[in-house]
């Protein structure tokens, strides 16, 4: 699985574990608040770590190895109904211009966009992993949904600061059913 081009993990730091030492430096509050909509919507017993949210449906502790390699296994299954294409991802004046297009005209559906840093090392100072190494994947830099209208722009953007590498980052986009949290189309671009 961790080498299937078409399973695109994102990692959304949370901030309630602030208090313990260490602040990480990929939070934001936005991503504990999209954890507690998950929570509410998949009816879990609260907020934890770490979990996994998988294709919007279903969550899992991330340590579970064999519940989740089936179940992605059971998402991999299922044939995405509609088509997400990201057709250019370019940097200007230090922003990341996306230009996109789907197939999808429900409008019970939104467009969501990520920036995706795919990996960095931090140096834990604080707290009970003092001295430690920090190995992240895949995290979500920048995160922004839009409603799907099929006679909007087909562009979005993202700041993209100046000593950022643009090959050390990329851009995920899924369709999301508003109401079933549903993921029916994935796609991901490298930045140009």
């Amino acid at each position: 699985m961790q080498n299937n081009p078409t399973i695109i993990p994102l990692a959304f730091h949370v901030d309630y574990w602030n208090n313990l030492g260490w602040k990480d430096p990929f939070i934001k509050p936005e991503f504990s608040e999209r954890q507690r909509q998950y929570t509410t919507f998949l009816n879990t017993q609260g907020n934890y770590t770490p979990q996994l949210v998988i294709n919007g449906k279903r969550d899992l502790v991330g340590s579970n190895e064999n519940a989740i390699r089936d179940l992605v296994s059971q998402e991999l299954a299922i044939k995405k109904q509609f088509t997400l294409i990201i057709e250019q991802s370019s940097i200007k004046e230090h922003q990341l211009n996306v230009l996109f297009d789907n197939d999808d005209s429900d409008k019970n559906v939104a467009l969501n966009f990520a920036l995706v840093k795919k990996k960095e090392v931090t140096n834990i100072k604080r707290g009970e992993n003092n001295g430690l190494k920090s190995i992240n994947y895949n995290i979500v830099y920048d995160f922004k949904t839009i409603k799907n209208d099929p006679k909007s722009k087909t562009k979005i953007a993202f700041q993209f600061k100046e000593d950022w590498l643009a090959s050390d980052f990329m851009v995920v986009a899924y369709i999301q059913n508003l109401k079933t949290r549903a993921i029916v189309a994935v796609t991901k671009s490298e930045i140009n």
